[in-house]
C-alpha cells in the first residue's frame, strides 16, 4: 500500500453537444438537441443536462518516504537506503535479500565457458595461495580492462575517478566497495556490498565475485590488470544490476554513470544538435576552460563521446578483442563510443585534451596524435607536458592528445561531473511524484509548454548573497533525476527543470529566468548564474515534455550559499470542487480581441451564477492548443460593450492557455467572454474552473452571431415580412416549474441597412396587464453604430418564465432587393414562435 495524502475531490460535470447547420430555414425552424452535425460545445462527461453530475476523482499526493521506500526495487532487486554499519546492512539483506544473478550480454554468451569464483578463477591461472583483495592500493587507470561488454561509458568514468583520486588525494572509489559482508555458498563466491546513488539516496547493491569465463580462461567481464583486485569486477557488476540486471548495458552514458557511482552533479554538453551549432566559438572556448580550471582544481571530472561516424567499419582488432563498434577509417575514432579525459592543457592558445580508448588500443589519427610532425614543430608543449610522441606512436595504449576544435569536430558530447563538496556547495534535497491530477489529465493540451499550474514546484529561497568566486559564476544548481524500476522506464519521455524569480506558483508560463533543457535521459540539469539571480526569492518547476505521466523524482538543489527550500501548496485545495466545459470557435464565433468591439461581442459566452452566501474564490482556466486566449468576466447577467473596459481580463493574451484568478465574488450572475486573439482562428477549446464551492458553468445566448448558435444553446429562425408590423407569440415548449428557473433568451432582427430607419424589435407579455418581462437592450448609440455596421437590431439578454407567454413585435423597413428579413431567437431552453393576428385583423 502506498502511503499517501488525500488531496482532491473533483467533479466533471458533462453534456454532450451538435453543431448546428449555417444554413437559413425558410420557416420557422427550431435547432436543439438531436440536430445532426459535430460537437461545439461540451461539459465534460456528457450527461443530459446541465447540471452538474459529481463523479469524484482521488488525487494522491505520495509521500517523500514513500517515494524513497518505492525506490528500493529497481528490475526485482531490493535495494536498501545505504548504511555505514555493515551489520544492520546485513539485517536488511536477510530480510529481503535480492533477487537473480546478473545475466550475460550476447558477445559474453557466445564465448562462455563457465561462472566461477574469482578465488576459483585465480587457482586456475596459477595464482595459488593470492589472497584476493578489493584494492591494491590505489586504484589506477591504466588498470582497468575492458570486458566483453558495450559499457565503455562506465569504464571511462572509473578511469576519470581513478585518476581524480590519484591526482586529488580523495578516495571516492574506495567508498562505493565495502568489505565482503557474506560468504556465499555458491562456487565459493563472496557477497560484497556497493554503495552506489540510486533513485534518490545512497543503497546498498550487493553483488558477489562470481565471474563469467571465456574457452580462452580469460574474464569477459571488466577487470583489474592486478589479477587478485576484485574492484572493477565489483563495480561492474553492481552497476550492471541497477541498469537492466545485465552485463548487456548499451545506451548509458558518462553523466549518468558518474551520477550512480558518485552523486555529483552531471552535466552534458551536446556538440552537434542544433542549439549547439548556434553556439559561438567563444563560449565553447569558455565552456573548456572552465571545465580545465574544475579539473585542476578537483572540482570534476570529464569525459567525451561519440555517436556515428560516416566512414566508420568494423576492425578486425576490435573484433578479436569483443568490440563490435565500427573505427573511422579517417580518424581512428570508434563510434558511439566514451572516452575518459585524462588531462587538459592550454599554451599559446592551442587548448589540448588527452583521451584514453577503454579497449586499450585504437587511437586518434590527426592533428596531435601519436607521431604526428605537430609534436616536432612544438617541441616546447611536448617538453611541458613530458610527453614523447614517438615512444607513444610505437605502442597503440589507445591514448592520445587531440585538440579541442578537433573534439568539437569529431565527438557529440562533452561531459562533466562536477563534485558539490570540492565546489562548496549548500545541498537541499526533495522526493516527489508527479502524479498527473485529473485536472492536467483531462486538459486538451498535450503537454505542460502552455501550462504549469499542476506541475511540481519548489520555492527555493536565498538567506544571503552568493559568493562573487563560485566557479562558472554559477550560484545555483538543480538536478532533477527520475526514479528507474524497470527497463520501461529508460528514456520513457522527456523532463525537465527550469526557474522563474518569485515565490509563488506558476501557472501560466512566463519569462523563465531560466529554462532547463528537456531530457529523455535519468537527469536534467539547470544552472543559474550569479549575475541573473537578482533576488532571494526563486520558484522551480518541474516539466515533462510531450507526456503525461507519473513518475516519481528526486530534486536536488545546490547553492553557492545558505538557502531554504520548500514544497509550494497545490493550487487547488482538496476542499475545492472542479469541473469544465469545451466549445469551439467557428467561422461564425470566432472574433478575436477587442480591438473591434463587435467582433469581439461575438466571441462564445458563458454565464454562472453566485450564492448568496458569496464565492470565496473561483481559478478559471481557458486552453487552446497553439492558440492565443482570453478570458474576460463581465459582472452582471449580460455582455455589454460599455462595460467592456471594466471587465476583469486574464491579461495579456496567451499561447494555449490564460488563467483568470477571483476571490471574494459577491452574489451576482456573471459572463465570461472567450476569446482568440486574431479574429476568424477556429479551434476547440477547454473552459476548467475551481471553486471553494460548486458553479455551474452553462453557455449564454447572445445576439451577436448571424445564424444559429451552438448546442447545447437553441436557435429558432423565422423569416419576417418587410413593410408592416408583424406579432408573434413566444412561449416555452415545457411549461414545467419544477427546475424553477426562467428561460434565458436573446434575439437578432437582421435586416439590411441602406441609409434607412432601424428595424422595430420589442419583446413584451402576452397579458397587457402583466408586467413586461426582464429584458436588457443595447444603450441608443450602441444600438445606432451596431445597425449601421450590420443591419440588426438586437435584444441582448431576456427572461421568459414558465407559464407565461410572450409576444414579439417586429417592423422592418422595406429594402430594395430583399422581400424579408430574418429573426434569430436563442435560447437556453426550447421555445416556441407561433404567429398572431396582425394589428389589421389578418393571421400572418
Amino acid at each position: 500500500m502506498r502511503a499517501v495524502r488525500k488531496c482532491c475531490i473533483c467533479c466533471y460535470p458533462r453534456l454532450w453537444s451538435k453543431k448546428v447547420d449555417d444554413g437559413f430555414a425558410s420557416e420557422a425552424t427550431v435547432f436543439g438537441h438531436g440536430h445532426d452535425g459535430h460537437d461545439e460545445l461540451d461539459l465534460e462527461d456528457p450527461t443530459p443536462s446541465l447540471e452538474t453530475q459529481s463523479q469524484t476523482y482521488r488525487c494522491e499526493v505520495v509521500l517523500p518516504e514513500t517515494v524513497v521506500q518505492e525506490g528500493c526495487m529497481v528490475h526485482g532487486f531490493h535495494l536498501p537506503p545505504w548504511d555505514d554499519d555493515v551489520k544492520s546492512l546485513k539485517r536488511a539483506l536477510e530480510f529481503q535479500p535480492q533477487a537473480a544473478p546478473v545475466s550475460l550480454s550476447k558477445m559474453q554468451k557466445a564465448a562462455l565457458r563457465d561462472w566461477c569464483s574469482m578465488s576459483t578463477w585465480l587457482e586456475r591461472q596459477g595464482y595459488d595461495g593470492v589472497e584476493l583483495t578489493i584494492f591494491e592500493g590505489m586504484p589506477k587507470a591504466s588498470k582497468i580492462r575492458q570486458g566483453r561488454v558495450t559499457d565503455c561509458s562506465l569504464m571511462s568514468v572509473l578511469s576519470v575517478l581513478a585518476d581524480y583520486d590519484d591526482r586529488c588525494g580523495r578516495s571516492t572509489l574506495q567508498t562505493i566497495v565495502q568489505g565482503r559482508i557474506t560468504k556465499s555458498s555458491r562456487n565459493r563466491a563472496d557477497d560484497y556490498a556497493c554503495r552506489l546513488f540510486v533513485n534518490g539516496i545512497s543503497r546498498c547493491v550487493l553483488v558477489d565475485d562470481l565471474v563469467p569465463v571465456g574457452s580462452s580462461g580469460k574474464l569477459l567481464c571488466a577487470h583489474s590488470a592486478c589479477p587478485h583486485e576484485l574492484w572493477v569486477v565489483l563495480i561492474e557488476k553492481a552497476v550492471a544490476k541497477i541498469m537492466g540486471g545485465s552485463y548487456a548495458m548499451r545506451g548509458s552514458n558518462p553523466s549518468t554513470d558518474a551520477f550512480h557511482l558518485t552523486g555529483w552533479i552531471p552535466e552534458t554538453f551536446p556538440l552537434k544538435d542544433e542549439e549547439s551549432l548556434c553556439t559561438s566559438q567563444a563560449d565553447w572556448l569558455r565552456i573548456f576552460d572552465t571545465a580545465q580550471q574544475g579539473f585542476w582544481q578537483g572540482k570534476c571530472v570529464l569525459c567525451v563521446g561519440t555517436t556515428e561516424l560516416p566512414d566508420a567499419t568494423s576492425s578486425q582488432l576490435a573484433l578479436q578483442s569483443g568490440y563490435s563498434e565500427g573505427v573511422s577509417s579517417s580518424t581512428g575514432l570508434v563510434a558511439g563510443h566514451a572516452y575518459p579525459v585524462l588531462q587538459c592543457c592550454s599554451e599559446d592558445g592551442l587548448r589540448l585534451l588527452y583521451l584514453k580508448n577503454p579497449w586499450g588500443h585504437t587511437r586518434w589519427k590527426g592533428r596531435y596524435a601519436p607521431g604526428d610532425s605537430l609534436w616536432k614543430s612544438n617541441s616546447a608543449l611536448a617538453s611541458k607536458l613530458g610527453y614523447d610522441s614517438e615512444a607513444a606512436a610505437a605502442v597503440d595504449d589507445g591514448a592520445f592528445w587531440i585538440p579541442w576544435e578537433e573534439v568539437l569536430r569529431y565527438f557529440s558530447h562533452f561531459y562533466i561531473s562536477w563534485s558539490p563538496l570540492a565546489l562548496g556547495l549548500n545541498q537541499l534535497q526533495a522526493h516527489g511524484c508527479w502524479n498527473p491530477w485529473p485536472h492536467f489529465v483531462q486538459s486538451i493540451l498535450p503537454d505542460d509548454t502552455d501550462i504549469l499550474a499542476f506541475n511540481p514546484q519548489f520555492h527555493l529561497r536565498l538567506l544571503g548573497p552568493l559568493p562573487s568566486e563560485a566557479i562558472g559564476n554559477i550560484g545555483i544548481w538543480v538536478v532533477l533525476s527520475r526514479h528507474i524500476r524497470s527497463r520501461t522506464d529508460y528514456n520513457s519521455h522527456f523532463i525537465s527543470v527550469s526557474i522563474y524569480n518569485g515565490k509563488t506558483r506558476i501557472c501560466c508560463p512566463n519569462s523563465v529566468l531560466e529554462q532547463g533543457v528537456f531530457s529523455n535521459g535519468e537527469c536534467a540539469l539547470v544552472k543559474l548564474h550569479n549575475d541573473a539571480a537578482s533576488s532571494q526569492d526563486f520558484t522551480v518547476v518541474v516539466s515533462q515534455h510531450g507526456a503525461k505521466r507519473a513518475f516519481n523524482y528526486t530534486l536536488q538543489v545546490y547553492t553557492a550559499g545558505p538557502a531554504t527550500l520548500q514544497d509550494l501548496p497545490p493550487l487547488v485545495p482538496s476542499s475545492y470542487a472542479s469541473g469544465a466545459v469545451r466549445g469551439e470557435w467557428t467561422q461564425r464565433t470566432a472574433g478575436g480581441c477587442s480591438n473591434s468591439v463587435w467582433s469581439f461581442f461575438q466571441n462564445p459566452q458563458w454565464s454562472f451564477t453566485v450564492p448568496p452566501e458569496g464565492l470565496q474564490e473561483l481559478i478559471l482556466f481557458l486552453e487552446c492548443q497553439d492558440v492565443s486566449v482570453n478570458l474576460r468576466l463581465f459582472s452582471d447577467a449580460v455582455a455589454r460593450p460599455e462595460a467592456l473596459r471594466s471587465a476583469t481580463s486574464s491579461g495579456a493574451y496567451r499561447r494555449g492557455c490564460c488563467m483568470l484568478r477571483l476571490t471574494d465574488l459577491e452574489p451576482n450572475t456573471y459572463v465570461l467572454v472567450v476569446s482568440t486573439f486574431r479574429p476568424g482562428v477556429r479551434g476547440s477549446y477547454r473552459l476548467a474552473w475551481h471553486a471553494s464551492s460548486s458553479v455551474t458553468l452553462s453557455p449564454q445566448p447572445y445576439p451577436f452571431v448571424e445564424g444559429a448558435l451552438a448546442h447545447p444553446l437553441k436557435s429558432v429562425v423565422q423569416n419576417v415580412h418587410m413593410g408592416s408590423m408583424v406579432e408573434m407569440q413566444l412561449r416555452l415548449v415545457d411549461q414545467s416549474t419544477s427546475t424553477g428557473q426562467a428561460c434565458r433568451v436573446s434575439v437578432r432582427l437582421q435586416g439590411t441597412y441602406d441609409g434607412g430607419e432601424m428595424p422595430y424589435l420589442e419583446l413584451s407579455s402576452a397579458h397587457p396587464s402583466r408586467q413586461a418581462p426582464y429584458c436588457v437592450r443595447l444603450k441608443a448609440s450602441d444600438a445606432d453604430q451596431y445597425f449601421q455596421l450590420t443591419g440588426a437590431s438586437v435584444i441582448l439578454f431576456a427572461q421568459l418564465k414558465p407559464l407565461e407567454s410572450y409576444v414579439l413585435r417586429t417592423k422592418v423597413p422595406r429594402s430594395r432587393g430583399a422581400k424579408s428579413a430574418k429573426l434569430y431567437v436563442h435560447s437556453d431552453r426550447l421555445v416556441v414562435l407561433d404567429s398572431l393576428m396582425s394589428p389589421r385583423g389578418r393571421r400572418r
